[in-house]
């Protein structure tokens, strides 16, 4: 992480990650002025029970002024496009306010505290509070600019009282001045105790401090923001492998740094679905027109795949490979499996009768579905790993789809997929119109399969 990600600059490419960040910025503007409102209406109750009424007024209408200063950022937090820049605008102004409250007294009141006595009573505290209200912005540059634009604030306003007539910062020229002619001279205690003496020696001290805290401060807002950049980071490599991967994979890969190095076996359902007469059709079509269809075709199964909780494999050319139970079996994929290819087969319906309605040829889709144990896990080199399943489970599913056309079915399941369906609890309208057909002796299988195809 360079300067520009310390200094609160725009540092991620990715237009869509520094949006997040500036929200993040936005929600701590907007934080910090509910933090604001809580602090001033405290501490104006605090006044109220302190301060004489003829002089509460003018605090009551300081405090006013800082809780103004206060709102308008968190009005303007989602109106700007540069939040951090408009918050240290309001900082100079919060910075010089504060220190008119604290040092500054009431005008309008001829017999008032002397101001050299407002540096006594270890009203600089103020200003640390006011530097913790920046570090909800995520922006280190920001605690550093409102650090110093106190100390500058606090300084010039020391420096103002030093600078009265009736005050003094010199101890041993006080002394000598104050020297009675019989050579009775004032001690360095009561040089400290005049009203009139302004500690400069203090005030390096108060800033010192402040700008201390104000280094540490922006080294934890730094670690929080590398934080956040992480977060948004992760967030975001999640939002791209879902774009290839189906959620309950990107989950258990986000868990786990090798989540997929240990093989395993247990039942998985498989489901392969292939377009009907997509290759006659790409024969004439346009090239842009079959892309167009394809990626439509992918889209809607993966989004149904997803929809039932199940698992893209992969994606066949005009077809798609789904599993349920990978990477972690449940008892109900046998049941999520079904109604997944009762709903693509509605889904691919539907788009038929779209296309028909705009004058296009209506597609259909060819489904074979399976229930068995299966070997899940890794499979390539260390060049490039897939995950998928293995054995045969995914060859009965394939070649119960291959058998569309045999049985003049779109759907055609194995039996072991319906009774594990039945068992699962699956609603009775799954099997809605499917018949159980005669034993099928599979090509490079020796056990025959008992099949279910839906009616025409």
């Amino acid at each position: 992480m360079g300067l520009r990600s310390f200094f609160g600059l725009p540092n991620a490419p990715d237009p869509s990650q520094q949006a997040t960040i500036d929200n993040q910025i936005r929600d701590g503007i907007r934080f910090a002025g509910v933090v604001r409102v809580i602090a001033v209406l405290f501490v104006a109750v605090l006044l109220t029970i302190t301060v004489p009424p003829e002089r509460l007024w003018y605090y009551l209408l300081l405090c006013a002024g800082f809780l103004v200063f206060g709102l308008i950022p968190f009005y303007l937090a989602r109106r700007t496009s540069r939040p951090i820049q408009m918050q240290g605008l309001f900082a100079v102004l919060d910075a010089v306010l504060l220190v008119i409250m604290l040092m500054v007294p009431d005008p309008t009141l001829q017999d008032t505290f002397p101001p050299q006595l407002q540096l006594r009573f270890h009203n600089h505290l103020y200003l640390f509070v006011l530097l913790c209200g920046s570090a909800f912005c995520y922006s280190p540059a920001l605690v550093l600019w409102t650090g110093a634009c106190l100390a500058s604030a606090w300084s010039v306003g020391v420096f103002w009282i030093a600078s009265l007539s009736d005050s003094f910062t010199d101890v041993p020229a006080w002394i000598a001045e104050n020297t009675t002619a019989d050579g009775v001279e004032p001690t360095f205690v009561d040089a400290l105790m005049d009203p009139g003496f302004v500690n400069l020696f203090q005030l390096i001290n108060e800033v010192v401090l402040l700008m201390i805290a104000a280094g540490v401060l922006a080294g934890a807002v730094y670690r929080q923001r590398r934080h956040l950049l992480r977060q948004v980071t992760a967030e975001g490599e999640r939002q791209n492998l879902a774009r290839y991967f189906s959620p309950n994979l990107v989950d258990s890969m986000s868990r786990s740094r090798d989540p997929f190095a240990t093989v395993a076996r247990h039942p998985v359902a498989t489901i392969f679905a292939d377009l009907n007469g997509f290759t006659r059709f790409s024969e004439t079509a346009d090239p842009e027109e079959v892309v167009k269809l394809l990626r439509r075709f992918h889209g809607d199964m993966a989004d149904v795949i997803f929809a039932h909780g199940g698992t893209l494999d992969k994606y066949l050319g005009d077809g798609v490979m789904a599993t349920f139970g990978t990477p972690e079996s449940r008892p109900d994929d046998a049941a999520r499996a079904l109604a997944c290819v009762r709903t693509m087969q509605r889904t691919v319906g539907d788009w038929a009768r779209e296309r028909e309605s705009l004058g296009e040829k209506p597609l259909s889709v060819g489904i074979g579905a399976h229930y068995g144990d299966a070997v899940v896990g890794n499979v390539g080199n260390n060049r490039r790993l897939e995950f998928t399943v293995i054995g045969d489970n995914v060859n009965v599913a394939a070649r119960l789809e291959d058998l569309k056309n045999t049985l003049q079915s779109g759907i055609v399941v194995s039996e072991d997929l319906v009774e594990a369906a039945r068992a699962a609890g699956a609603a009775s309208s799954l099997f809605d119109g499917l018949e159980r057909h005669a034993d099928i002796k599979l090509f490079g299988r020796e056990e025959p399969v008992t099949v279910y195809k839906l009616a025409p």
